[in-house]
């Protein structure tokens, strides 16, 4: 297992940004990574047009589900099949910076932690910066993560050494929040103070879409997975609908 990073980066219908979300894993001055690719039966030639770029690394895995999976199953194949000490996300469309992995890895190590983010930026569909760095606590744990999915996905890794294997593959709402409260279970989550990443996004910062969606979302998130009775559950989702607001008036800066 050694030093591996195992990078997962997801796919569906992203074939105008795949090649720009590859590039800049190839960029990272660490290079001990595997890229785990997978696209989830794409409509828009997404695998056809990474697999035409010709990248010939041999550090990269592509595949294809036939038939649409969802985000819950897709992820869990590449965290199965990751091999790495570390495992790091990155979203199809999103970008690091060239020293994103080397720095995390340096961070975690220097502090002995298993599970760690870093602030991020965004651009829109047309690589338009929007001025805004967004971070979080300077330390999460499991409590803390029931009130909010503090950490962006594009900015986390945790040591795959340490923590368990993840078991919430049936889950597809928030996946990824599910996957940090399992984590958050074990280890907390520290913060290294750097913007390394950028989302893609056309979102508005204070965009109320898809507000109902994220109310469903958090709410099913406490029942399927966290176990609570329905009151509780509920009283968590306007909590966490709460700290959502607060995160972004808290710990969004302008760049």
């Amino acid at each position: 297992m050694s030093n591996l990073v195992s990078i997962i980066m997801l796919a569906r219908n992203k074939a105008d940004y795949a090649v720009d979300s590859i590039k800049s894993v190839i960029a990272q001055t660490y290079t001990n990574w595997e890229l785990i690719f997978i696209d989830d039966s794409s409509t828009d030639g997404t695998i056809s047009k990474v697999l035409e770029s010709d990248f010939n690394d041999k550090r990269m895995r592509f595949s294809q589900f036939i038939f649409e999976q969802g985000e819950s199953v897709t992820r869990h194949k590449a965290i199965f099949e990751a091999k790495g000490r570390w495992v790091a996300f990155i979203n199809c469309g999103d970008l690091w910076k060239p020293t994103k992995l080397e720095e995390q890895i340096a961070f975690m190590e220097s502090r002995g932690c298993y599970f760690s983010y870093t602030k991020y930026g965004i651009i829109d569909s047309r690589s338009n910066v929007r001025k805004v760095i967004i971070g979080g606590p300077a330390c999460i744990n499991h409590n803390d993560m029931l009130k909010c999915c503090w950490p962006g996905y594009l900015t986390v890794m945790y040591d795959a050494s340490q923590i368990k294997l993840l078991t919430r593959y049936k889950y597809n709402d928030n996946n990824d929040y599910a996957i940090w409260l399992e984590i958050s279970k074990q280890a907390d989550c520290y913060l290294l103070d750097k913007n390394l990443a950028t989302q893609r996004s056309d979102q508005g910062l204070y965009s109320p879409f898809p507000f109902f969606d994220r109310i469903r979302w958090r709410y099913n998130v406490f029942i399927e997975v966290e176990k609570m009775n329905p009151f509780v559950a509920a009283l968590m989702t306007a909590q966490s609908i709460w700290y959502g607001i607060f995160k972004k008036v808290k710990y969004s800066s302008c760049n």
